[in-house]
């Protein structure tokens, strides 16, 4: 059985792939600069790499991916943390968490499985014209 890790993996990677190739063909003219960011937040195993990892700056626990838009001239920026359909946060996910809700940033999420992350992007933009044939993309 694989690891949650490489699960976690490969749904973020069709997640993106769905978001880059299907997604943003949707989305009309009124969205402008999207943008989809992976962010390296898995340490390596040596303690070598280790310590160069955290003198770049790698956090453990901040969320998945970076989501950023711009929709009738205000600019969005939406963070995604995925996770197999049995996963859980671990306790640096949980305290990246509490800073952003601290901070009054609610553009914050936690989807479980490849469906719930399309479902979220989704929700998120909502108030697009073309929400209702974006939910039968899902």
């Amino acid at each position: 059985m694989p690891k949650r890790r490489h699960v976690e993996a490969a749904i973020q990677r069709e997640f993106v792939r769905w978001v880059r190739d299907d997604f943003v063909l949707l989305l009309g003219d009124d969205i402008t600069d999207f943008t989809i960011v992976a962010v390296r937040n898995e340490a390596s195993t040596s303690a070598m790499s280790l310590a160069l990892d955290k003198k770049m700056g790698l956090t453990p626990g901040f969320p998945d991916l970076i989501i950023t838009f711009i929709k009738d001239e205000v600019k969005h920026i939406y963070y995604l943390e995925l996770k197999t359909m049995k996963g859980t946060l671990s306790k640096s996910q949980k305290e990246w968490h509490s800073k952003f809700i601290e901070t009054g940033n609610s553009k914050l999420a936690v989807a479980k499985g490849l469906d719930a992350a399309k479902a979220r992007m989704i929700g998120w933009f909502n108030q697009n014209n073309h929400a209702q044939e974006l939910l039968g993309q899902v």
